[in-house]
């Protein structure tokens, strides 16, 4: 069951990408490769207390998930219908716990 959520996925990913035109791509990716540079460095600062790195990446990475979940929430596209689920053969308990897994896992 999993598997069958995760390569629906991978496939709305896909369309997603396939719409989206090329300069918007490589201007996300110059954005998110430069976030992440600036996260690191963010990092390797010497702080005053050692203490202190930890607590400055861990609020960089919590504002990363706000900006994801922020997003998510913006968009206004559902990216799974619930309409599509009600075709699966599968009971819903067992949905629920397929779709939390998947969620865990997703790599976004």
């Amino acid at each position: 069951m999993v598997h069958i959520l995760i390569g629906l996925r991978r496939t709305i990913a896909r369309h997603q990408l396939a719409s989206t035109h090329p300069a918007s791509l490589v201007l996300m990716l110059v954005l998110g490769v430069a976030a992440a540079a600036g996260t690191l460095v963010i990092g390797w600062v010497s702080y005053p207390r050692p203490a202190t790195g930890f607590d400055v990446v861990a609020l960089t990475s919590a504002l990363w998930i706000g900006g994801r979940l922020a997003q998510s929430a913006v968009s206004g596209e559902p990216v799974l219908r619930p309409e599509l689920f009600s075709l699966l053969p599968v009971s819903r308990w067992r949905l629920g716990w397929s779709l939390l897994v998947v969620g865990l896992l997703d790599p976004a």
